[in-house]
């Protein structure tokens, strides 16, 4: 493949809040405890730089906003995500001002995210079920109850069970003609997180990256795109999830977007040059995920500033001095690697 095919599309990178602070704080201390887990039915423990990076896509997080999980397995990402809500908020968040809330089907997760919440002192609502056949977190009249945020790292493929799951009494399969297929619910969990999300809320999921091209799945890629609701894809290199091969990337939705045209959709890819490999495993360090971050952020307000003067007529946009040279390193060092970046780190497979 030529070098010109390597360099990624020239309106991908580009931001973001104030570098985190050093991860000294307890959920640093208890990543070992609350990530140790097996491999099964599709799920996979999330590493902690993982989780820290994905729970950042999904800030900023302000004060009385609801976080929530619906695949939270032992609640690493939440615990990562409270602590980064305490950066944002200048260390007044509390739990008081926060409510954080998860679902989980694996009955021993739950406990251990029990476990770790009160170890932590933390009021974190963690709930039994299936997400997809029987949500926890509805109201009265059995509405789903909208969250701010969402992050999830959700099962890959499974299978689901649309005997138990419809007719859906809160709409979210109903996207096309027929709901996802009964072998991979990957996207029906989208469908749920999408529905669960209210005006102006981001969910950051980590989703297998074969989800962003299947060609049976390219109805549900088309209404997320053109209902705009997509913010960012970042794709991650094979090796940072050590018990499985298989590559992922982070998908950003935003229901506040409304003005996202997808010609602006941050797209990015990060390889494995950019990562250090720690006991076996690939690791983001902090000033990679600060690069990447302030990109998407940069990006992300020209793309609004140019929307809010135009919606109708939305420019490409030209990375700044700074974005060219991480994309210059990026193809580089793909090169290097004889890994150039994927051809799906663009929008042609779908739509």
């Amino acid at each position: 493949m030529n070098s010109e095919k390597q360099k990624p599309p020239t309106d991908t990178l580009c931001i973001t809040p104030p570098p985190i602070k050093s991860s000294t704080n307890a959920a640093a201390d208890l990543d070992g405890y609350i990530l140790t887990g097996t491999t099964s039915h599709g799920r996979h423990f999330t590493p902690p730089s993982i989780a820290r990076l994905t729970a950042r896509f999904a800030g900023p997080f302000k004060p009385e906003q609801h976080i929530h999980d619906p695949t939270c397995g032992s609640a690493a990402m939440l615990v990562h995500a409270y602590h980064l809500a305490q950066n944002d908020l200048n260390d007044n968040a509390t739990p008081q001002s926060l409510r954080i809330t998860g679902q989980e089907l694996n009955h021993s997760a739950v406990k251990t995210a029990e476990t770790t919440a009160q170890t932590l002192g933390l009021d974190f609502d963690i709930r039994q079920g299936d997400t997809l056949t029987n949500p926890q977190f509805t109201t009265e009249d059995g509405q789903l109850i909208s969250v701010d945020r969402v992050i999830a790292n959700i099962p890959f493929s499974v299978d689901w069970d649309h005997g138990a799951a419809l007719p859906d009494p809160h709409d979210r399969f109903d996207w096309t003609n027929s709901p996802p297929p009964e072998s991979r619910a990957d996207f029906a969990f989208l469908q749920h997180i999408i529905s669960q999300l209210g005006e102006r809320g981001r969910a950051a999921v980590i989703v297998p990256h074969s989800l962003l091209h299947r060609k049976a799945d390219k109805r549900f890629r088309e209404y997320i795109v053109e209902n705009r609701l997509l913010d960012a894809v970042v794709d991650l290199p094979t090796g940072v999830f050590p018990d499985t091969n298989t590559k992922v990337s982070i998908m950003v939705l935003d229901t506040g977007t409304d003005h996202q045209h997808p010609e602006n959709i941050f797209m990015a890819m990060l390889t494995d040059e950019e990562c250090v490999e720690v006991d076996g495993r690939l690791v983001i360090p902090d000033e990679v995920q600060n690069t990447l971050l302030e990109a998407y952020w940069e990006h992300t307000q020209s793309s609004h500033t140019a929307s809010t003067e135009n919606e109708s007529d939305i420019p490409t946009r030209t990375p700044s001095t700074n974005n060219e040279a991480h994309n210059d390193a990026t193809t580089e060092k793909a090169a290097q690697a004889n890994n150039p970046p994927a051809e799906n780190t663009t929008l042609d497979n779908w739509t």
